[in-house]
């Protein structure tokens, strides 16, 4: 009889091992656990990147207990997942910027951009425009044609100056991963923060770029 229990219990704990879903929660090894539960199809690729965004949702909204299984995290995403209630509603928002920020810095590892040369644009039938030459190095196999986003201009106390939407479809190569790219920004002189960007240097402003999407030569985005 002991020896039968001795065995039981080593089955027991060995299932629980190898079982993916009664591992539990480490912040540390979260992708490889994922990783493991859509090798046993426990969930596929798809929601493997939804559970992600929800646990780092739910690490920031509120934290998760310790000791907590990844099958009673799989119930809590997918209780989740039905909920309408108020209560859900500050998860869901979270998880949305997440997910935001997560595509935005999937694309800026597939393109370098930044502005390198800052200039003023002015005709006497249109309005002046401060000029900004923006470089572009594609990192992936694909040529691009074009991007989509918004460049944000900030002066050195980090203060917001502009956010300006970007489309950037007539891209100059200057070889097979380089291109550059011009974008005109109205420029009103009674507007306290468009004449600070017009008199600084391009060096003494703090200028970035969320990048919505890319467009390849071939018709696929990004």
């Amino acid at each position: 009889m002991k020896k039968t229990l001795i065995l039981f219990v080593s089955i027991f704990i060995l299932f629980s091992c190898s079982n993916p879903l009664e591992k539990e929660f480490n912040k540390d090894t979260i992708k490889t656990d994922l990783d493991n539960l859509v090798k046993d199809k426990e969930i596929d690729s798809l929601s493997r990147k939804e559970v992600l965004l929800y646990i780092w949702a739910r690490q920031e909204t509120f934290s998760i207990p310790k000791k907590t299984t990844y099958k009673e995290i799989l119930n809590d995403f997918y209780n989740y997942k039905k909920c309408k209630d108020l209560s859900c509603l500050a998860l869901k928002a979270k998880v949305e910027k997440i997910r935001i920020e997560e595509h935005q810095l999937d694309l800026l590892e597939k393109v370098n951009i930044a502005v390198v040369e800052k200039g003023f644009y002015e005709t006497f039938e249109k309005e002046p425009f401060i000029s900004y030459q923006i470089g572009i190095i594609n990192k992936v196999k694909k040529d691009v044609k074009g991007l989509k986003g918004t460049m944000i201009i900030k002066d050195q106390f980090d203060e917001l100056l502009l956010t300006s939407e970007i489309t950037l479809t007539e891209l100059k190569s200057l070889d097979k991963k380089t291109y550059t790219a011009d974008w005109l920004i109205p420029y009103n002189s009674s507007d306290e923060k468009e004449e600070k960007i017009y008199n600084s240097k391009l060096e003494d402003l703090n200028i970035k770029f969320e990048l919505e999407k890319i467009l390849y030569k071939d018709g696929s985005f990004d």
